[in-house]
């Protein structure tokens, strides 16, 4: 099993592949609690050892995966506030669960969608989301920022 498809992106989080994801020993010692599975064909290896959610993500040009964002974020901030490790992961660790945490950063750090992406890469270097995805994540970017301005009780003069 290689461990090259591990990293940290923020304090406590965590992201990889299945077959880091797959390794009990493994995660244990990296302090992992709580796991999200981003993708349709995986299934809890561990359930009595982890607290897992799963979301039935699927990698294709047609997928919708903004439905997914709000209890990704939900559960990874849960664990994050709770002080305990979470890692995120799908398959490969190429496309969908990397979305996702960049999806993550966006509305939890305030990132644009290119800062996330260029942050996520230099940590983890074989992210690279589905061009659907990137269109779906840079919408979920500008509803955000439209959001805040709405939410905003700033008084600008």
């Amino acid at each position: 099993m290689s461990t090259y498809n591990f990293h940290q992106i923020i304090p406590g989080l965590f992201i990889s592949d299945s077959p880091c994801a797959s390794n009990i020993n493994f995660l244990l010692d990296k302090s992992i609690s709580h796991i999200l599975i981003c993708a349709k064909e995986l299934n809890p290896k561990f359930p009595k050892d982890f607290n897992y959610r799963k979301l039935d993500i699927l990698d294709t040009k047609r997928f919708n995966l903004k439905p997914y964002f709000d209890e990704a974020i939900r559960f990874i901030q849960s664990a994050l506030n709770s002080r305990e490790n979470v890692l995120v992961h799908c398959n490969l660790g190429i496309s969908r669960s990397p979305s996702i945490v960049i999806a993550y950063l966006i509305y939890q750090c305030d990132m644009s969608y290119s800062k996330a992406f260029r942050y996520i890469s230099k940590l983890h270097p074989t992210a690279y989301p589905n061009p659907s995805f990137v269109k779906q994540l840079k919408i979920f970017e500008s509803n955000r920022k439209e959001l805040k301005k709405k939410t905003c009780m700033c008084l600008v003069m």
